[in-house]
């Protein structure tokens, strides 16, 4: 971004905010312009009605989104939330418009509650203004909540189970045609005495894979002629997660996850299996500096063979230093290690060709480090200033002597508070 100016308020019943910023995309692009905004206004005791607008505009381009919506609580316990819009968008291709809705249903009460939700997002719908990172879908769920609560001082403090199924269509086919993913699941949650916290989640899930992503893929037979490919159909499992928490102390907080089941290897179209640890620990030696860190270790396994499929191995580390009030310190360091192996035919495995060349084994290793300070002299008037660059290590696993810098970037922020 060149620059950009917020302001937000609130005057009477209504809420307002705007963002202005314009963004230099480089490589002879024009200047993009951005326009966010939203009106909210009040009504009832605790409902609200409110419209939304973005806009990215770049020379005779542009891509707009406009959006009302409306939550209406009642009963105390229940709201219902609906909302509809459209994207209009001109670039390269032509111009297009095409839309969004969603309807939901909730009811929050101590011991039972439920969320019901239907959301629409239209083929063709764009807002690079905003965050939409899957269009031509429906989704679905029905999830419902029961709580049971032990008696003062039981191991047992409460349980917690939140259960139901989810589901996605295509736009163009919804309620004419099976889901072409989806899962049922129950998350079972302890509380239990002194803070401690276990929760278990299993879960069946499916999907089918899209078989015009697979347009450009041939099975390759040495140094044969290459055959169409065809992807499998439905790839389904089950699933289950296991997370531990501890309470959490003056000084220390931690948890642990573990989840293995069948997954979907997308990148070849076939069914495999999975198997992730994670882990957290938080360190807070004074009230002025706090540390955590954290390890994800994923493996995923081809169905037929056994054999890796591909390994995720991402370690962080976040430190924050408070010297005074005002002033604050925040470190942020994330390794990310990945190797790929060769995808092959899930029937014979065939070596797999996409777009003409083989698709062979990859490894990556890339660091990302961030550095943020914030003067804050007065509630509402903070100065950031922050660097944030990443680095490249190439084929060496956890190397940081052999990284090089790749890209790297330099913000400043101010905000001031006007008072009345």
């Amino acid at each position: 971004p060149v620059g950009g100016l917020k302001i937000a308020g609130k005057a009477g019943r209504f809420t307002f905010a705007h963002l202005t910023a314009l963004d230099e995309p480089g490589g002879g692009s024009d200047d993009a312009l951005f326009d966010v905004g939203r009106v909210r206004a009040d009504f009832g005791e605790n409902s609200t009605a409110g419209i939304t607008y973005s806009d990215r505009t770049a020379g005779p381009l542009y891509s707009r989104v406009v959006a009302a919506d409306v939550r209406y609580v009642f009963g105390k316990l229940y709201y219902f939330q609906s909302q509809l819009g459209s994207s209009w968008v001109h670039d390269s291709t032509g111009q297009r418009s095409s839309p969004i809705w969603q309807e939901e249903f909730d009811r929050t009460g101590r011991q039972w509650g439920f969320n019901y939700q239907l959301t629409g997002i239209g083929r063709g719908f764009e807002a690079r203004a905003g965050f939409v990172p899957r269009n031509d879908i429906v989704t679905a769920h029905g999830l419902n909540r029961l709580t049971w609560y032990g008696a003062p001082g039981a191991l047992v403090e409460s349980f917690t189970i939140f259960a139901g199924p989810q589901a996605t269509w295509d736009y163009a086919h919804f309620a004419a045609a099976h889901p072409i993913e989806g899962n049922t699941s129950v998350n079972g949650m302890l509380r239990l005495r002194g803070g401690w916290n276990v929760s278990f989640v299993p879960t069946f899930a499916y999907v089918i894979p899209d078989s015009t992503l697979y347009s450009g893929y041939a099975v390759g037979h040495g140094a044969g002629p290459t055959t169409p490919y065809t992807p499998p159909g439905m790839l389904d499992g089950w699933t289950g997660q296991l997370t531990v928490g501890t309470p959490v102390y003056q000084g220390f907080n931690a948890s642990a996850s573990v989840f293995r089941g069948k997954a979907a290897l997308f990148a070849e179209g076939s069914l495999g299996s999975e198997t992730t640890l994670t882990g957290s620990l938080s360190i807070r030696p004074s009230q002025r500096i706090r540390a955590t860190g954290s390890l994800i270790v994923d493996r995923l396994t081809r169905e037929r063979t056994g054999e890796e499929f591909a390994r995720t191995l991402i370690p962080r580390l976040e430190l924050d230093f408070q010297p005074t009030r005002a002033l604050f310190f925040r470190f942020v360091g994330e390794y990310r290690s990945q190797r790929l192996a060769a995808l092959e035919d899930p029937a014979t495995g065939d070596t797999l060709v996409v777009n003409g060349s083989l698709a062979t084994a990859s490894e990556s290793n890339t660091f990302r480090m961030d550095w943020l300070a914030s003067y804050q002299p007065s509630p509402g008037t903070v100065a950031f200033f922050g660097y944030g660059a990443s680095l490249d290590g190439g084929v060496n696993t956890l190397t940081f002597s052999r990284l090089v810098r790749q890209n790297d970037g330099f913000f400043v922020k101010f905000a001031y508070l006007f008072r009345r």
